[in-house]
């Protein structure tokens, strides 16, 4: 290939580079995020991303969000907190104008990010299968299959893990491809939709594992029952039938975390006093209400409804209030701090409202929202309506644009759909 080639190439290679990235340690994202700025410099095409921008109007949302976090630095008192904050979040800026305005993505460009991702996820999902076979061979229980066990090492969360997975596998099964995937390599695809819905289901994320069963795999019916053989469709449903059997039936950890969640008393989320409480007496349910709990008395006891406690004051307001009910080592502690110490709000909504306020939650609800009134604007998005379905659900449970675990996966693979659409939509 010529100078010039990979100097033209060079936009693409860095979004192939990104996407790959994503799945493993956010510190390889990050640095991806980085080439992909420089790649975008280099081309000089800021005349064109302005242009881009001023039209498509919806990513102002993502500028805005950013906007009304730094406005919020004036108002933090913990300025260093703050400062952390915006820095983390910077993707949230980025991204959306490298991205979503900055460059030109064809169908075939797209269908290498995908490819790039879902090989990414692959690989991912072998090693750590991989990994757990041969610690359980070596002596270990079979809890290594199982949620964070499965993932030990890669320095990542499960739950995140499985929001990935559950895209890519919404790639593999929905996207119409044109370029991959073809002769013999269909039997490479249908091995990767196999070793990630494994992968997806050992990872135990409750949410999603409903979401899977409820959303992605009516949507693959009904697409099976238009395109299939009978024979194929056949087969499918009783795989997928035999599978939902043995996750009921079967005395797994998938099962005991759902008879948990029944099972649970969240009085514990509404005490007045948690003087002796330890942490293990949480369940994730308990410890995600009392923290949205916690939230929505700070913003009512504090009026912070309009412009939010700051992005560097909300988790000291979250300390002081857990200091408050009881919550050892919240201040001051002699060894450690607590582990709910500096917590976020496992809910994005929520997490936005305390930070910036009413105008916060509403840019973050239209971001999240208003895809959906555009996926009919271009063929061959039904992944993209995956991805913003599970999306829009999962920020009801985590803050996930708090991390950076979060933060590049959803601000790259959202620009790109917009890219996506909004090309289509003002041409």
């Amino acid at each position: 290939m010529s100078k010039a080639s990979w100097y033209k190439a060079l936009p693409q290679i860095s979004l192939c580079l990104l996407a790959f990235t994503i799945p493993f340690p956010y510190m390889y994202g990050a640095i991806a995020t980085i080439f992909l700025i420089v790649s975008w410099l280099v081309q000089f095409q800021f005349k064109t991303t302005f242009s881009n921008l001023k039209e498509r109007k919806i990513l102002w949302l993502w500028v805005g969000f950013f906007l009304l976090h730094a406005i919020s630095y004036f108002y933090s008192e913990n300025k260093d907190q703050s400062l952390f904050d915006l820095q983390s979040k910077l993707s949230i800026l980025i991204l959306p104008v490298i991205v979503g305005a900055g460059m030109s993505i064809t169908s075939k460009q797209l269908e290498q990010i995908f490819l790039a991702f879902v090989i990414a996820m692959s690989l991912i999902s072998l090693g750590c299968l991989s990994q757990a076979i041969y610690l359980w061979q070596s002596g270990a229980g079979t809890h290594v299959f199982f949620y964070h066990d499965l993932i030990n090492g890669l320095e990542a969360n499960a739950v995140y893990e499985a929001w990935y997975t559950i895209f890519s596998l919404g790639i593999l099964l929905f996207h119409k491809w044109e370029y991959y995937w073809k002769g013999k390599f269909k039997y490479l695809k249908i091995a990767f939709t196999i070793l990630q819905i494994v992968f997806f289901v050992l990872l135990s994320s409750r949410m999603l594992i409903l979401l899977f069963f409820l959303v992605l795999i009516p949507f693959y019916g009904k697409k099976a029952v238009k395109s299939f053989s009978k024979v194929k469709v056949a087969v499918t449903a009783i795989a997928l039938a035999l599978l939902g059997t043995s996750l009921l039936v079967t005395d797994n950890p998938i099962k005991q975390r759902y008879q948990n969640l029944i099972q649970m008393d969240t009085g514990l989320a509404w005490r007045q006093d948690y003087h002796g409480v330890e942490e293990g007496q949480f369940s994730n349910l308990t410890l995600r209400l009392f923290l949205w709990r916690l939230g929505y008395e700070n913003i009512s006891e504090n009026n912070l409804w309009l412009t939010g406690a700051g992005n560097g004051d909300a988790q000291h307001l979250q300390n002081e209030r857990m200091a408050d009910y009881g919550i050892p080592n919240m201040r001051n502690p002699e060894k450690w701090y607590s582990p709910f110490h500096n917590a976020n709000l496992h809910n994005m909504y929520m997490q936005a409202f305390v930070m910036i306020g009413l105008p916060g939650l509403i840019l973050m609800l239209l971001i999240a929202v208003l895809p959906f009134f555009y996926i009919n604007k271009k063929d061959n998005l039904n992944a993209f309506l995956i991805f913003h379905i599970v999306a829009l659900l999962f920020f009801m449970q985590e803050a996930a644009l708090q991390t950076q675990a979060g933060i590049i996966y959803y601000s790259f693979f959202s620009s790109l759909y917009w890219n996506i659409v909004l090309k289509k939509v003002n041409n």
